[in-house]
């Protein structure tokens, strides 16, 4: 979803600056990187082995107003979401 959101020629400048905070951190603060990412399948994969059962998206945590589970960008989540739980 990321790539799509990236490749999508209809942005701009701004568009393009949000993607890449979303993507690496907007890297503001020694604590603002994003050293990881994954895929879905990847995640759950990598859970499972470590002995997790019952991996499922959600559409986000809910931590706080605004927190960035929720985060949109051209209408699509933004966000990997996932519930599981010790086997």
């Amino acid at each position: 979803a990321m790539a799509k959101l990236i490749a999508d020629p209809n942005n701009n400048a701004e568009d393009d600056l949000q993607l890449m905070f979303v993507t690496y951190g907007a890297q503001r603060d020694a604590h603002d990187f994003h050293r990881a990412g994954f895929t879905e399948r990847l995640l759950e994969a990598i859970l499972r082995a470590r002995g997790f059962c019952g991996v499922r998206r959600v559409a986000d945590f809910n931590y706080f107003e605004g927190d960035s589970t929720s985060l949109r960008l051209a209408g699509r989540p933004i966000s990997l979401n996932l519930r599981a739980t010790a086997c």
